[in-house]
C-alpha cells in the first residue's frame, strides 16, 4: 500500500511538470451510472429485546466476515485540471442496494492524472472520502472510510463531450468492495488538442 502510494505520488508530480501547457484550466462534470459491492453490516440494535438478552454473552463472528451487498448508484463528480495531465475534484454519489429501504450515499476528493491522443484518454485517480451505509429503513446510517483507485477509460463523442468506463476498488484494509460504471463527460473547454498551447 505505502508503495502505491509512491508511485502515485511520483506520477502525478511529474505529470504536473511535464505535461503540455494549456491556455486555460480545463473543467470537467462526469455523470455516470455505478454498480457496486460493499460490506454491508447488519445491525444488531434492531433486534427484539428478548433476542437480544438471550444473545449478548454469545461471541457474534458474522461481524469479522460481512457480506458484500450489490448497490446502484449515480454519481457527480467536478474536477479541473489546471496545467500538464494533472486534475483534482470531488464527488458525490447516493444509490440504494437491492433490499427495501436500504441506501448508499457517498462523499469524496480526487486527484488523478489524464492523458491521451486526440479522441481517446486514460485515467488514472484515487477518491478517497466517506461513505454511509443503511441496512433499511430502520436502522441507522453506518460509516466507512474509502480509499478508492480507479482506472478511467473514455472516448470523445466531440471535442467537449466523452463517453467513458471506470472500475475501482477500496483499498482501505479494513473494508472490501469494487465499483464499476458508465460515465458521461462534459468539458468546459475542447481537450481534443486544441485547447493546449503551441510554445
Amino acid at each position: 500500500m505505502v508503495q502505491a502510494w509512491k508511485v502515485l505520488t511520483f506520477t502525478t508530480l511529474v505529470a504536473a511538470g511535464c505535461g503540455p501547457a494549456l491556455e486555460q484550466p480545463i473543467v470537467r462534470a462526469s455523470l455516470g451510472a455505478n454498480a457496486r459491492q460493499v460490506a454491508m453490516p447488519a445491525p444488531s440494535s434492531n433486534r427484539p429485546a428478548s433476542i437480544a438478552r438471550t444473545t449478548t454473552a454469545a461471541p457474534q463472528p458474522e461481524e469479522a466476515s460481512q457480506p458484500l451487498d450489490s448497490a446502484v448508484t449515480g454519481a457527480l463528480q467536478f474536477s479541473v485540471r489546471p496545467v500538464g495531465f494533472l486534475y483534482f475534484g470531488g464527488e458525490v454519489e447516493a444509490g440504494a442496494f437491492a433490499r427495501e429501504g436500504s441506501n448508499y450515499g457517498g462523499a469524496y476528493g480526487v486527484l488523478g492524472v489524464e492523458a491521451g491522443g486526440q479522441r481517446a484518454f486514460l485515467s488514472l485517480e484515487v477518491a478517497a472520502g466517506r461513505q454511509w451505509l443503511r441496512y433499511d429503513l430502520n436502522a441507522t446510517d453506518v460509516g466507512a472510510n474509502v480509499v478508492e483507485p480507479r482506472v478511467r477509460a473514455q472516448v470523445l463523442l466531440n471535442p467537449q463531450v466523452s463517453l467513458g468506463g471506470m472500475i475501482g476498488a477500496n483499498a482501505m484494509p479494513e473494508e472490501r468492495g469494487w465499483t464499476a460504471g458508465l460515465f458521461l463527460g462534459i468539458y468546459s473547454h475542447p481537450i481534443d488538442g486544441s485547447s493546449r498551447s503551441d510554445d
